[in-house]
């Protein structure tokens, strides 16, 4: 009886163990022509890469219907076809980049901008602040947006990396998924376990990730780094980018890193430093290798 009962528990270990062991999956999802590439961990047989994958594709079409200037019912095209100042309804998420981006725009003194309205040359200067940015173009508020400038349009286009990055993430932690990495082109997220190795942009020993790791000790598990969009340097001089460098943001959400470094990227050298640092904002700025 003893032999069959320690047999019975010595199964039961067996089977518990293996009920636990640990699956790496990784995957790319693509739409559009655009691509993001996942990896997490997961002791869940419901979890799998069978089940994950088909969820975060139909996700990342439905965000691209969301957000893409192109497609008619989007979001951003309900607001670029209004003619008038009329309040629009929309979801909550919406109207929080808008108003995020706006915030950081003016603490960046203007610099960078979703709105086609203001100048065009606005993210090539370094003296932004001796330009007119005051004049408003639109509000954001809760769920409602609404244009001040009725010819105002905006383009989230050079957001769209972190937007993908940060609500997939979200997708993943809401069923119960505590490591993983989500990377979308100049954005990565890396979370749980991933927390403790280098980031795709290889600066993972530098001062401004030690720091933002403990920024997100706690309250956050996630980590986010953002690169200034690359498409916006190429029309620059080689002395143009020496003045205004790669920037590399890393925060607890991708959408504000990717917002921060884009303004900071277009800042004067000097304005760079104070700006990040009067922020608090964990930034490598590549060409000099100053860090904020």
């Amino acid at each position: 009886m003893n032999k069959r009962i320690s047999l019975l528990l010595l199964l039961s270990l067996i089977l518990a163990s293996c009920r636990s062991y640990i699956n790496e999956y990784q995957f790319t999802i693509s739409h559009a022509g655009f691509s993001v590439d996942v990896t997490y961990e997961t002791t869940s047989e419901d979890l799998s890469n069978d089940t994950i994958q088909p969820v975060l594709q139909a996700h990342l079409a439905k965000l691209h219907d969301d957000y893409a200037s192109n497609v008619s019912n989007s979001w951003v095209s309900q607001f670029n076809q209004a003619e008038n100042s009329d309040q629009l309804t929309v979801p909550s998420e919406f109207s929080a980049i808008l108003r995020m981006t706006k915030l950081i725009s003016d603490t960046a003194d203007g610099c960078f901008s979703i709105a086609s309205s203001w100048p065009d040359d606005m993210n090539k200067r370094s003296d932004v602040s001796e330009t007119n940015v005051a004049k408003e173009v639109f509000l954001a508020y809760g769920g409602f947006v609404r244009k001040i400038d009725p010819a105002a349009k905006i383009d989230l286009a050079p957001l769209f990396n972190s937007i993908v990055s940060e609500s997939i993430a979200d997708q993943l932690s809401a069923k119960g998924i505590n490591n993983f990495k989500v990377s979308a082109k100049q954005v990565e997220i890396i979370s749980g376990k991933y927390k403790a190795t280098d980031v795709m942009f290889e600066k993972a020993q530098s001062h401004a990730f030690v720091e933002a790791k403990k920024l997100t000790q706690g309250n956050f598990n996630k980590i986010a780094a953002a690169s200034s969009n690359q498409d916006s340097r190429m029309e620059l001089t080689d002395r143009e980018q020496s003045r205004f460098p790669a920037v590399i943001v890393y925060h607890d959400d991708a959408v504000r890193a990717q917002i921060w470094a884009n303004a900071l990227a277009c800042l004067s050298p000097e304005q760079r430093q104070l700006v990040a640092r009067g922020n608090n904002i964990q930034a490598v700025f590549e060409e000099t290798s100053e860090q904020g």
